[in-house]
């Protein structure tokens, strides 16, 4: 079973140039010891690509060295709890995605993709530095797959392609 590590990245810096933004925060993510879903830079010599790029001067941080905490399961419109932690940590999210039967109106009803029965899914609060673990299960019974599409992570549709499951498969 493979890992899949996102880690958040801060906005972009409007006074450097947008390459170099893309090479500090690809530097900042390698500098966590994460995978990166990021695309930004497809140069061999970018560290978050080539680990053997990489500058060895600074030291690196094994995900599994670090504090861990299992996120919990909140939808819209309420927000997980404010975050107190002051360095990096590894945030774990179980997710799971079926089919739900939910009523439109007293005529109709619909058959909503849900990510832990909620449609949209749950909202996940983390901070810059911190590694975002998802463990992904595909439940749903019509033999869809399904995919979660982070909209704060760069690359293509924002890491779904590394998080595509099949009718009862799981990804971590």
């Amino acid at each position: 079973m493979s890992s899949i590590f996102f880690s958040w990245k801060k906005h972009k810096d409007k006074t450097k140039s947008e390459d170099e933004d893309h090479k500090s925060a690809n530097a900042n993510l390698a500098d966590t010891g994460a995978n990166t879903a990021s695309t930004v830079d497809q140069n061999p010599s970018n560290s978050a690509l080539n680990p053997q790029a990489s500058d060895t001067s600074k030291p690196s941080i094994d995900i599994h060295d670090i504090e861990s905490y299992q996120h919990p399961i909140v939808f819209p419109p309420y927000m997980p709890p404010p975050i107190v932690h002051d360095g990096p940590v590894r945030v774990c999210i179980d997710m799971d995605t079926y089919i739900r039967t939910k009523p439109i109106d007293e005529d109709s009803c619909f058959d909503w993709w849900t990510y832990n029965g909620g449609s949209p899914g749950p909202i996940i609060r983390i901070r810059l530095g911190d590694v975002l673990e998802v463990h992904f299960t595909n439940k749903d019974q019509t033999g869809m797959q399904h995919n979660i599409e982070f909209h704060a992570i760069e690359g293509p549709g924002g890491g779904s392609a590394l998080l595509t499951v099949g009718q009862g498969q799981r990804k971590r």
